[in-house]
């Protein structure tokens, strides 16, 4: 899908500023070189969904808020308690929006569903947390699609 690069740009710029970031903590964080988070705030650069959705998650902002601009106004970001865990309520929105937009017989998994699953069962805390990111991200991206 295809994300306004120069918008997303001015959102990661915003966050790096209200995190108190640099580019090149942003870098070192996400495993690129700050020349490709340069390219991200200038809109050269089209992150990946993992990418928006670790740069939300180290900026301490909605992964909503950086591709749509909109924010969950149930949830309020509090940079100073950054953390490996998702919030909570993040994760519950999320299942509410999805079950009421899912019918009933789609509830079953898959075959390879339930091997995603039980993959992500054998990874640690961390790399759950960073599986459920590029989900999320994508997701994220997916439903910015279906808006267009």
């Amino acid at each position: 899908m295809k994300v306004n690069k120069g918008v997303i740009g001015q959102r990661i710029k915003q966050a790096l500023e209200r995190a108190g970031l640099t580019q090149r903590a942003l870098a070192s964080e996400l495993g690129v070189s700050a020349g490709s988070v340069s390219g991200y705030v200038k809109g050269l650069n089209e992150p990946n969904a993992a990418a928006l959705a670790k740069v939300a998650h180290v900026c301490g902002v909605s992964l909503n808020w950086l591709i749509t601009g909109e924010t969950l106004p149930e949830i309020k970001a509090d940079l100073s308690q950054k953390s490996d865990s998702l919030d909570p309520r993040l994760t519950q929105i999320v299942i509410d929006k999805l079950r009421a937009e899912t019918p009933v017989e789609d509830l079953t998994l898959t075959a390879m569903e339930e091997a995603v699953v039980l993959m992500i069962r054998h990874l640690s805390e961390k790399d759950r947390h960073h599986v459920l990111y590029t989900i999320m991200g994508a997701w994220a991206l997916a439903q910015r699609q279906e808006k267009n």
